[in-house]
């Protein structure tokens, strides 16, 4: 079964589903490196 694709991007038919992925993956999660110098220059 073929989908017929839109005429139009609709962001939000796609960009809502991804980020849900990126935010339950933690994608957005950092950490601080100790090994690494984090004082302002």
């Amino acid at each position: 079964m073929s989908r017929e694709l839109a005429k139009t991007y609709d962001p939000q038919e796609v960009e809502d589903r991804i980020y849900d992925f990126w935010l339950n993956g933690g994608y957005f999660h950092a950490t601080v490196d100790p090994e690494k110098n984090h004082t302002p220059s």
